[in-house]
């Protein structure tokens, strides 16, 4: 992508943009749905920003312009996975317009400038998208003059190899078994959590783990329609989980 047409807009618009004076932490990711592992996530941002002294957390929710027929990662809009952040009661710190869709990495930390801040660190749990969330920065975003600026990735959160897996069939293979541990022991790891998981619980019908997952057990009504927003998608029937 990088000599791709759109990447050098993105390229003149952070240069025309300038750096900004106000400094903020950057959390990216799909949030397809928004998972505990997220908000902690967001949590290690938000002491790292009074930690250093930054002006603010932004959130940018990734998404694909162009999403294939049965892709099931863009079945819920960017638009109701903000929503969602912004409900679950669990991402308070961020102020609500610092939440902002994003077509990809390079474009959420245009917006951010856009926004009036300038990206110093990211947060991720995805180590291989986190060099290059900093490639990106320390190649694009520097002083207007072209001197570096110093960028830093936050520890966040790593997820247990159980919650990753190598390809799509094993993932959901993995899943499916922390699925039936969560039925058997009632008990949840949030290193185990992952939105592939979330996803697959959907799927699979575990409405209680699924609500687990999500952290929404002060909100089950939100829970339900994320909950049936994926299983439609999936082309299978409603269920509604705030019976259990």
């Amino acid at each position: 992508m990088e000599n791709s047409y759109e990447y050098l807009l993105l390229q003149e618009e952070a240069e025309k943009i300038g750096k900004q004076s106000k400094t903020a932490v950057v959390v990216v990711g799909k949030f397809s749905p928004p998972q505990v592992g997220h908000y902690k996530l967001i949590a290690a941002a938000a002491k790292y920003m009074k930690e250093k002294k930054l002006d603010a957390v932004i959130v940018c929710v990734a998404y694909r312009s162009k999403p294939k027929a049965d892709d099931i990662v863009s079945a819920i809009p960017p638009e109701d996975r903000i929503a969602i952040l912004q409900q679950s009661g669990k991402a308070n710190i961020v102020k609500r317009e610092h939440f902002i869709p994003a077509n990809g990495a390079f474009d959420a930390f245009v917006q951010v400038r856009k926004a009036g801040y300038e990206p110093v660190a990211i947060c991720t749990a995805d180590t291989e998208a986190e060099k290059n969330y900093l490639d990106i920065l320390n190649k694009y975003f520097t002083e207007d003059d072209g001197t570096k600026i110093e960028h830093d990735a936050v520890q966040g959160v790593e997820r247990a190899e159980e919650a990753q897996g190598k390809d799509d069939s094993s993932k959901k293979e993995l899943a499916t078994k922390i699925l039936q541990n969560m039925v058997k022991t009632g008990e949840f790891d949030v290193e185990d959590s992952s939105a592939s998981l979330a996803r697959t619980a959907a799927e699979l019908g575990y409405g209680k783990e699924f609500v687990k997952i999500v952290g929404l057990e002060k909100n089950l009504p939100l829970a339900n329609k994320v909950f049936n927003q994926l299983r439609s998608a999936l082309g299978l029937e409603k269920m509604d989980i705030r019976k259990d």
